[in-house]
C-alpha cells in the first residue's frame, strides 16, 4: 500500500460554504494541494459536489471511480 503526504501551506481564506464554516479548510488545502478529488462524508461538503475543479465525492463513489479506471 502506498502511503505519502503532502504539506501546504493554504495562502487563500475561502468563505463556500457557509452552513458548516470550518469545512472550508477542506476545499482551502484542496485548492492549496492542486487536488483533483475531496473523498468525504460530510453532508456540507457532498452538498456542493465541485469546486473549481475539485470534484467531492464520498468513498464508495471515489472507488468506484478508481475501478473504472483500471479497465
Amino acid at each position: 500500500m502506498l502511503k505519502t503526504a503532502k504539506f501546504v501551506k493554504v495562502t487563500n481564506k475561502l468563505n463556500v460554504i457557509k452552513d458548516h464554516d470550518s469545512d472550508n479548510k477542506f476545499l482551502e488545502c484542496a485548492l492549496a494541494a492542486k487536488a483533483n478529488f475531496i473523498v468525504s462524508g460530510d453532508k456540507h461538503l457532498l452538498k456542493i459536489e465541485a469546486y473549481k475543479k475539485i470534484k467531492i465525492l464520498r468513498v464508495i463513489d471515489f472507488l468506484q471511480l478508481i475501478n473504472m479506471a483500471e479497465f
